[in-house]
C-alpha cells in the first residue's frame, strides 16, 4: 500500500506544481498586456547639427541690443520663432530674422505678459542650411504670454518690426487613474502630434506648439480596451495613432500612448474621430469639433473621458 500511496502523493504534487506554473504564466502574460513602453522623445534635436554662423558681432561683448549679422545667402525667410524643449523646464528659443545677404543691424526686445522684461540668456548663432537664426537659452520660464520683437535698422527690412509671440503653459494635470492626451500643432504645416508624456514636448518643441488636452485615456489595460500606438512617417512628416500592431507601409512605430476604451463607458463618453489628408496628415478630434477640407473624416479610434 505504501508504494501506491507514494505514487498518488507524487502525482498530486506534480499537478499542484503544474497549476502554479500555469497561473504564474497567466499573471506574466497579463502584466505584459498591461505594461507599455511610453514615448520619450519624438523628434531629434536638430539644433545639435546646426553650423555656427559667422561673422557676427555685438556692439559690446554681452550686449545684444544691436546685433550685426552677415548672411551667407540671399535667401529670405519669414521671421519665425521655434521652441526646442531641452528638459527640466528649459527651452532653446530660436529666432529666424528674415535676413538677406546684406549686413543687418537689429534690435531685440522682450515682453512678459505685455511688460518689458530682460531678454533670455544669449546662447549662440546658428543656421540650418542658409537660414540664419539666433538662439536664446530660456531656463524654467513661468507660465504666461511672451513676445520677442525684432526691429530692423538696415537692409531691405529697415524700419520694419517683427513680433513673435510665445506662450508657456503649466502642465495640465489629469484626474487620478487617467492619462491626458496632449494635442500639438505645427502652425506652418497644419500637422498634428499627440502624446501623453508632457516632458516630450512641454509647451512646444520643433515647431509644434501645445494646443489643448484632447481628453483622458487609461494608463493600463482593462475590459474592452486596446493600446494606442503612435507611428511616424518621415517622408510625409505624419504622426498616426492606431490600435493596430501591424502598422502601415512607411510608418515606424514610436511607442505606446495609452489605453483607450473601444465602447462608451460611464467615464469615457467622447469618440476620438480620425481625420486624414495628404496635406495635413492624421488628426484626431472629439465632437463637436470637426476639421474642414481637405481633411476627410475616417473612423472612430475609441472613446475617452472629457477634459471638461
Amino acid at each position: 500500500m505504501k508504494p501506491k500511496l507514494n505514487l498518488l502523493l507524487a502525482g498530486f504534487l506534480i499537478i499542484i506544481t503544474s497549476c502554479q506554473k500555469s497561473n504564474s504564466n497567466l499573471s506574466s502574460e497579463k502584466q505584459n498586456q498591461t505594461a507599455f513602453e511610453p514615448i520619450k522623445i519624438s523628434y531629434k534635436d536638430t539644433t545639435s547639427v546646426y553650423r555656427l554662423f559667422k561673422p557676427f558681432k555685438t556692439s559690446e561683448k554681452d550686449d545684444l541690443s544691436k546685433l550685426e549679422l552677415q548672411s551667407a545667402s540671399a535667401k529670405i525667410a519669414l521671421p519665425r520663432v521655434q521652441l526646442t524643449y531641452k528638459g527640466n523646464g528649459t527651452y532653446d528659443v530660436i529666432l529666424w530674422n528674415n535676413q538677406n545677404n546684406e549686413r543687418l543691424d537689429c534690435t531685440y526686445t522682450f515682453y512678459s505678459n505685455g511688460i518689458p522684461a530682460p531678454i533670455p540668456q544669449y546662447n549662440r548663432m546658428s543656421y540650418e542650411v542658409t537660414d540664419p537664426a539666433i538662439v536664446f537659452k530660456w531656463e524654467t520660464p513661468a507660465a504666461g504670454n511672451y513676445k520677442f520683437v525684432i526691429y530692423y535698422h538696415t537692409g531691405v527690412d529697415a524700419g520694419r518690426t517683427a513680433e513673435l509671440p510665445v506662450t508657456i503653459y503649466n502642465q495640465p494635470v489629469p484626474p487620478p487613474g487617467r492619462l491626458a492626451l496632449y494635442r500639438y500643432i505645427n502652425p506652418y504645416t497644419g500637422h498634428h502630434i499627440y502624446t501623453t508624456n508632457w516632458q516630450e514636448l512641454a509647451s512646444g518643441s520643433q515647431l509644434f506648439v501645445f494646443e489643448k488636452v484632447q481628453g483622458y485615456i487609461l494608463p493600463s489595460s482593462g475590459p474592452n480596451t486596446l493600446l494606442i500606438y503612435r507611428y511616424y512617417n518621415r517622408a510625409s512628416d505624419d504622426h498616426w495613432l492606431s490600435t493596430s500592431t501591424a502598422g502601415a507601409s512607411g510608418y515606424v512605430r514610436e511607442g505606446g500612448v495609452g489605453y483607450i476604451d473601444l465602447a462608451p463607458t460611464s467615464d469615457s463618453t467622447l469618440p476620438l474621430i480620425e481625420y486624414f489628408s495628404t496635406t495635413h496628415g492624421h488628426a484626431y478630434v472629439t465632437p463637436p469639433e470637426t476639421l474642414p477640407a481637405p481633411d476627410v473624416m475616417g473612423g472612430t479610434l475609441g472613446y475617452l473621458a472629457s477634459p471638461q
